[in-house]
């Protein structure tokens, strides 16, 4: 499973730039804009004028880096900090990881 998901996060997914205690790391994954209204469910919210919610974003891409609480996601020219993260399983094992960033300065 882990395989068959990276395979389609490097076809399909975002160059994103992972920094980790000044060492960076281009990644491939899929980010996308959020927004939390409770800490249990997280919904996708979309203004009227087709913008999407700036505050939160999640970031799923490969097991392996893994991510920690602080470190930074840059995806064009903007920063992200990785506020949780944790890896998903499937029955094989560990399949993808999922984070939840903030947009730094925002």
């Amino acid at each position: 499973m882990e395989r068959l998901l990276t395979r389609i996060m490097n076809r399909y997914g975002t160059q994103v730039l992972w920094n980790h205690n000044g060492q960076e790391e281009a990644l491939r994954g899929f980010f996308q804009s959020v927004t939390n209204r409770s800490w249990q469910k997280l919904l996708r919210k979309v203004a009227p004028q087709g913008e999407a919610s700036t505050s939160l974003y999640v970031y799923i891409g490969p097991v392996s880096p893994a991510l920690s609480v602080g470190d930074v996601l840059t995806v064009g020219d903007r920063s992200y900090r990785v506020r949780r993260t944790e890896i998903l399983y499937s029955h094989e094992g560990p399949a993808y990881q999922w984070a939840l960033c903030v947009r730094k300065g925002a």
